[in-house]
């Protein structure tokens, strides 16, 4: 409830359905009067006879409220509450489960018909979810009180289970991630994208039964607060919270050639995504022609079109293959996956970090010259002077003091067996081109695939463990479990989530799909 309404009127009016109408009306009374509960006016809609207990701040305008509850088509995790006012109001909703502390949606536009979408309600359970309308003129709050039961989640989903959890130390928020399930073909009928609470209950869910599941969910970022941008598929697209697709990017020949792995919104409100780039050369392995796979970067507008472009091809030396994955020719197509670039982190200014998995550096483009101003990694532009590089990394990420953190899969790292993940920081001078090492955190479970790290504002990291096979598979040899891993700064697990399935890359958000005031 706004602090500006320190006094105001409670209307309840309590029905039993998910779906749900009911009106009701107040008259004004004057700013010292108080009608008592006893012999106060009522609203009789349903065949209620509910008292109203009015203490305006000031003399208040009468208006009738009138509200309906139905469940979103787009989710079983969402409830659309149809709210009718007689005069101009705003209106928003306070929904409560049990014990748990109430979560409220942001006031609407001021209006008579409101539609408030009321997000973050677990699966299979009863909410209570209070409609409250305030009049524009006067302050006047009207309150309304429906009871709502939210569906089921799809059949099939993911095991998940919070197996550590520190509430004190924990940041808070919601973790939202891609989940690629494990046995093919995938099921289309389960989402591509969820959020889970603190506690492992999924609270939103993203589908769409059109898009190729067996595809990796890859990246999600925040645009707004009402706005995400999904890498998935074979491009990215913005959605709003309710799942609604605002822009579709795809690939191909308009954008020269397919897009993979990440998409990111610049300030600009235009776009940079990873593309694919790949040439005929002579390898000097073989002395024979082959496919060279390397990348590109792309800049788009705001509408989806393509302004500007940058390959590795015309900056880096295609005979420099320094790790196994960029060495092995392909044995299907005899192709050489030279760069296989997997992540893109915007800079202030314009200039961007471009993460090259099978060189096992992380380079800074000066985007007005294209030129590589460093490279980060083994054989790079930086000495080292604590710790060890990366290998095959992911999901690279930059704290507010610069630090770099990067999520270290560890193909072909040196000493051979056994062979190790984790998450790794590194701080740099680019003025004495050295790198130091502050912090490594090793994973439970070594994954050769996928993954990713985010600096959290409480200082801990949220580390994305998420590339895991099953043992029983062919060249499987992980447990088939992918885990979401926060770590405080001491060292210390505070958060863990396990997840059947593999996990590209994850973010916690605070304050995106309610509030807590």
């Amino acid at each position: 409830m706004p602090q500006s309404a320190a006094l105001v009127l409670a209307v309840l009016l309590l029905t039993g359905a998910s779906c749900s109408e009911t009106s009701g009306s107040v008259e004004p009374t004057s700013p010292t009067s108080s009608t008592s509960l006893d012999g106060g006016p009522t609203d009789t809609s349903d065949g209620l006879s509910v008292p109203v207990d009015v203490v305006p701040e000031t003399t208040p305008t009468a208006f009738e409220l009138s509200v309906t509850v139905e469940s979103d088509p787009r989710s079983p995790l969402v409830a659309l509450v149809l709210a009718s006012t007689s005069v101009e109001t705003r209106v928003r909703v306070r929904a409560s489960r049990g014990a748990e502390p109430p979560r409220f949606t942001r006031w609407s536009d001021p209006g008579t018909e409101h539609t408030v979408e009321v997000f973050g309600l677990a699966a299979q359970s009863d909410w209570e979810l209070q409609t409250q309308a305030e009049a524009t003129a006067g302050g006047l709050l009207v309150m309304h009180t429906s009871l709502f039961e939210t569906q089921s989640l799809p059949a099939g989903m993911p095991k998940l289970l919070v197996t550590v959890h520190d509430p004190e130390r924990a940041a808070p928020g919601l973790t939202f991630f891609g989940v690629s399930q494990l046995k093919k073909p995938n099921d289309p009928k389960l989402p591509l994208f969820v959020a889970v609470d603190p506690l492992g209950e999924v609270v939103w869910l993203y589908q769409d039964e059109e898009t190729d599941h067996n595809k990796a969910a890859r990246a999600l970022t925040v645009m707004d607060e009402h706005t995400l941008m999904l890498f998935v598929g074979d491009g990215f697209r913005t959605i709003n919270l309710g799942g609604d697709v605002e822009l579709a990017v795809s690939g191909g020949s308009q954008l020269g050639g397919p897009l993979h792995h990440d998409a990111v919104a610049l300030e600009s409100g235009g776009f940079l995504a990873l593309g694919r780039d790949q040439r005929e050369l002579k390898m000097e392995a073989t002395g024979k022609l082959a496919i060279v796979k390397g990348d590109r970067v792309i800049e788009l507008n705001a509408q989806g079109q393509l302004v500007w472009e940058w390959s590795t091809f015309d900056h880096m030396d295609p005979k420099n293959l320094p790790s196994s994955l960029s060495s092995k020719p392909n044995p299907k197509d005899g192709s050489y996956d030279w760069t296989h670039s997997n992540a893109l982190v915007a800079l202030p200014g314009g200039d961007f970090l471009l993460s090259m998995r099978h060189q096992h550096q992380i380079a800074r483009i000066d985007r007005s010259t294209g030129e590589i101003v460093w490279r980060l990694g083994e054989d790079g532009d930086f000495d080292l002077d604590e710790g060890q590089w990366f290998y095959g990394q992911h999901g690279p990420s930059l704290r507010d003091d610069g630090t770099l953190l990067v999520y270290d899969n560890g193909n072909d790292r040196p000493g051979g067996q056994p062979s190790f993940s984790r998450a790794v920081g590194y701080t740099m001078d680019t003025e004495s081109m050295m790198a130091s090492e502050i912090v490594s955190w090793a994973v439970p479970e070594y994954t050769s695939f996928l993954g990713g790290i985010q600096g959290l504002p409480n200082g801990s990291m949220l580390i994305c463990a998420g590339g895991v096979r099953l043992a029983s598979e062919e060249g499987g040899s992980t447990s088939g479990v992918a885990r979401l891993i926060e770590v405080a700064q001491d060292g210390d697990e505070v958060w863990r989530l396990e997840v059947e399935g593999n996990i590209y890359r994850a973010l916690r958000v605070e304050g995106l799909l309610w509030s807590d005031e």
